[in-house]
């Protein structure tokens, strides 16, 4: 079975990483908008008080595509015309950061002094093949993670899912919000130990990983949420007992789904809302809808495929 590792379905689909003013992202051609399918649900307030107010919508999206224009389902412009406000993760950390302190280790320190020469030396190999140079041994593991794991085709004109949407949102004249202020410092509460497990893994099953992109992708414009489901936690539950991968889910997902809980709600019962987010935030037990159901609210299921896809 292919291994995708835990950090890559986080640059992947769990909503992070975000770093296009660092690192590649994955940039198809130009010539024509790319079919993008989608993974999302109506919400409504529990009880009367759906009566009072327009039903929200709440989107999954992946981060590591990256295109100047998206086909998406015409579906998904009426939902956001619908709305008054549009909703990510975070307006100002994630698509501006600049504290470039959050991606280094302390002058002390070093990646070499933490995982050895032998593994250090098959570590600068793998960078140089792609095409990560400068500085990286004082990078934090997860951030030199992120960059292995992300595919390597840079255009100025693509934006990601998030990025495009959130256009839309400003062409309306919607009023923007996030959920978090800070998303960065959630990466470095992940303790060093963690991060260089992921990061050797990464080395021991590069190949694989890489490889493992257009299955995940795939699942995702299918728009089916058991498949695409089913592609993440089959990964969780083979390494259920590793410390770095319930940690990264507990940190990087979980934590901040209950985080971002009383907001969605707000908004949810407030003005009609377009809510867009990693889609791995919204699935399973402790994902946003199931927290959502248990809470009272309506959730309609609205997901659609890509054009071409499979899923249709």
């Amino acid at each position: 079975m292919t291994k995708i590792n835990a950090l890559y379905i986080v640059c992947l689909l769990f909503s992070l990483i975000f770093v296009t003013a660092y690192s590649p992202v994955r940039c198809e051609t130009k010539n024509s908008a790319i079919p993008a399918g989608f993974i999302g649900w109506e919400a409504s307030p529990p009880g009367a008080a759906a009566r009072a107010v327009r039903p929200s919508y709440i989107i999954g999206t992946v981060h590591s595509i990256c295109h100047p224009r998206y086909a998406f389902d015409p579906d998904i412009y009426r939902y956001m015309s619908s709305c008054e406000v549009f909703v990510l993760e975070s307006k100002n950390s994630i698509f501006n950061y600049k504290n470039e302190k959050e991606y280094f280790l302390p002058k002390e320190t070093s990646i070499k002094k933490l995982i050895g020469e032998e593994k250090w030396n098959k570590l600068v190999e793998i960078c140089r093949k792609n095409s990560i140079d400068g500085n990286f041994e004082n990078y934090m593991p997860w951030y030199l993670s992120a960059n292995l794991t992300r595919p390597d085709l840079v255009d100025d004109e693509c934006v990601t899912m998030d990025e495009y949407l959130l256009s839309k949102a400003r062409k309306k004249s919607m009023k923007i919000f996030g959920l978090e202020t800070m998303a960065m410092s959630s990466l470095n509460k992940i303790p060093l130990e963690a991060q260089i497990e992921e990061l050797e893994n990464i080395m021991a099953n590069f190949d694989e990983i890489k490889s493992a992109e257009t299955k995940l992708i795939d699942a995702y414009n299918s728009g089916k949420v058991d498949a695409l489901y089913m592609i993440i936690n089959r990964r969780q539950d083979e390494n259920k007992k590793k410390v770095s991968e319930k940690r990264y889910r507990e940190i990087l997902v979980d934590e901040r789904n209950t985080g971002w809980l009383p907001a969605v709600e707000k908004h949810i019962n407030g003005s009609a809302a377009f809510i867009a987010v990693g889609v791995a935030h919204l699935t399973g037990d402790n994902g946003i809808i199931e927290n959502l159901k248990k809470r009272g609210y309506k959730l309609t299921e609205i997901s659609k495929p890509a054009r071409g896809s499979r899923g249709k």
